[in-house]
């Protein structure tokens, strides 16, 4: 839903304000004496929305200018809808994952507090705690946090607070019956490694796989501390739960994979060019029909990659025409067939790539014909 539009930078901070969108799709350039970049500036310190820009622009100082407010995405023009539509559904799903990131941070900062005032508390009361069971209770069973200790030598797990029970699904004698590696997924040999690196405190925060009374995979992150009970050095631990943020993370890589999938899964090789000449897009195909170079193809520089294709046909000179009229011609489609050095030829086609009725852009297709014109 389209919550509203603005004209200027200065009315889009205000509506940024007064509807708190989801997302913004800013153009670089607006009226006024505030451009698109500064107002960005303003709407991200003020309430962090996930922004898109969309520009014709190239200029590196726009880019730089962009980069320093870390955009949820970048699109220069021309593009068509499906890749705008990509941005936005990345950019809500970035912006989803940012949230439940910055939840999870919450939570481990919350968690690194009370581990802080417990580590302040024991070195004030050591000697009240080893002589008062009640007050080491208060402080470990009561606390919302989950927390297990654990004894480095053995990899048993001495005490577990109510939290944990709950959140592992274990009753308190059957969590204090079990060694560490039985729930942690890394197993005994990798756990002994780990806890005896955590005993010397070469390392105080781990990210692992847990497995639940009830088989259940989760993902969590540890950090641990060191705390003498009963005349033995033990581990005290606190389990941060970030299933949630794994999950999302991974569902964001299969979302890219899928869009770079389907664009490669083409049959003909597609470049788009937009109107200052830069690719705004290309498929694996193109690029192996036309044994495009990646150092051109990482220039983004559309005069490049066409040099390098007229340098394959038998008759340049037309084709370079044909790309010269429809550069031009914003109505026009064309259709090309190119004789190649190497025997093979080539069907091209282009159309013209419009929003809103205006050209910003165009689409460039070839498909290999050789067999189908000697048959």
């Amino acid at each position: 839903e389209v919550a509203g539009q603005a004209e200027t930078g200065a009315e889009a901070i205000a509506m940024a304000r007064e509807l708190n969108p989801d997302l913004i799709v800013m153009d670089v350039e607006m009226p006024g004496e505030m451009n698109g970049i500064d107002a960005a500036r303003v709407i991200k310190a003020e309430s962090g929305t996930p922004i898109i820009f969309i520009t014709g622009y190239g200029d590196p100082e726009y880019i730089e200018a962009a980069k320093e407010i870390a955009p949820f995405g970048y699109v220069m023009k021309p593009f068509d809808e499906n890749e705008v539509h990509a941005f936005v559904e990345i950019a809500l799903s970035k912006r989803e994952l940012e949230l439940k990131l910055e939840s999870a941070h919450d939570r481990l900062e919350e968690a690194n507090l009370g581990l802080k005032r417990e580590i302040e508390v024991r070195k004030k009361t050591e000697k009240a705690l080893r002589e008062s069971e009640k007050l080491y209770r208060d402080i470990f069973e009561r606390n919302k946090a989950v927390k297990w200790l654990v004894e480095p030598a053995t990899g048993k797990i001495i005490d577990a607070n109510p939290a944990a029970c709950e959140s592992y699904g274990y009753s308190h004698e059957e969590i204090t019956n079990l060694r560490i590696w039985d729930i942690n997924l890394l197993g005994e040999a990798e756990m002994k490694r780990l806890l005896a690196s955590a005993e010397m405190a070469e390392k105080t925060e781990f990210t692992f796989k847990h497995r639940t009374a009830s088989g259940e995979i989760r993902h969590v992150q540890i950090f641990t501390g060191h705390l003498e009970a009963g005349g033995k050095k033990l581990l005290h631990s606190i389990i941060v739960d970030i299933t949630d943020r794994v999950l999302a993370e991974e569902k964001l890589e299969e979302t890219l994979s899928q869009l770079q999938a389907t664009l490669d899964a083409t049959v003909d090789g597609i470049i788009v060019v937009n109107l200052d000449s830069k690719i705004s897009a290309f498929s694996k195909r193109f690029k192996k029909l036309w044994n495009m170079p990646d150092a051109v193809l990482d220039s983004r520089d559309a005069n490049q990659a066409l040099d390098c294709a007229l340098a394959q046909l038998v008759a340049p000179k037309a084709f370079s025409q044909s790309v010269r009229t429809a550069v031009t011609d914003p109505d026009l489609n064309t259709l090309d067939t190119l004789n190649l050095k190497d025997g093979r030829i080539l069907e091209a086609y282009s159309r013209p790539q419009k929003i809103n009725g205006k050209m910003v852009g165009r689409v460039w297709s070839f498909r290999d014909i050789t067999e189908h014109k000697k048959a």
